[in-house]
C-alpha cells in the first residue's frame, strides 16, 4: 500500500514559491525544489530523488519537517559558530575571582576553574573550553620555577656545608 501524499495548503504552497525566488544557497535550494515537486507538481518520493538526488527517506523528512516546524526548520542553520556558555563580559567576571587569588599569590590550577566553571553553568564543560576562554582573556601560563635565580652553585653550597 502506497504511503499517502501530504496535503499543502494554498498558503503553503505560495510560502514554498516565494522562498524558491528568494533563496540563495544550493542546499536551501534543493530542500525547497523538494517541496515544490511535492506540493505543487505531486511527483513521488522516488521521482523527485532521481530529480535530486535524494533518498526517498531523506525527501519524506524534509517535507515532515516542514510540516511540523516550517521554513525556519528547514532553511536557518541549527548550528551556531559560537558556542560560548558564558559571554565575553560574564567570562571576565568570572576569571575575577581567579585573578585575585592569583594576585595574592595562590597556586591556581585549571582543574579548579573547571570545577567552578561547571558549578556556574550547570553542565558539564571541556577542559579544553576552560583553556580557550583563559586565552582569550590573555592569561597564560605561568609555573613556579624550579629553582631560585640568585641560588649557589654546587660547589659553595658544599663549601658552605664543610665550614660549618
Amino acid at each position: 500500500m502506497a504511503r499517502p501524499q501530504p496535503k499543502f495548503t494554498e498558503t503553503e504552497i505560495n510560502e514554498i514559491q516565494e522562498y524558491l525566488r528568494k533563496e540563495k544557497t544550493k542546499s536551501g535550494y534543493k530542500k525547497l525544489m523538494t517541496l515544490k515537486y511535492k506540493a505543487i507538481d505531486h511527483m513521488t518520493s522516488e521521482e523527485v530523488g532521481k530529480q535530486l538526488g535524494y533518498c526517498k527517506d531523506n525527501i519524506n523528512q524534509i517535507v515532515k519537517r516542514y510540516k511540523e516546524k516550517g521554513m525556519v526548520a528547514l532553511l536557518h542553520p541549527h548550528y551556531g559558530g559560537n558556542r560560548r556558555y558564558l559571554s565575553f563580559k560574564e567570562e571576565e567576571e568570572f576569571l575575577e575571582t581567579f585573578n585575585k587569588q592569583a594576585e595574592s599569590g595562590q597556586m591556581l590550577e585549571v582543574s579548579d576553574i573547571t570545577k567552578a566553571c561547571r558549578e556556574k553553568i550547570g553542565r558539564n564543560v571541556a577542559t579544553s573550553m576552560i583553556y580557550m576562554m583563559l586565552q582569550r582573556h590573555d592569561w597564560r601560563k605561568v609555573m613556579p620555577r624550579s629553582k631560585h635565580p640568585n641560588k649557589a652553585d654546587d660547589e659553595t653550597i658544599m663549601a658552605y656545608k664543610k665550614n660549618h
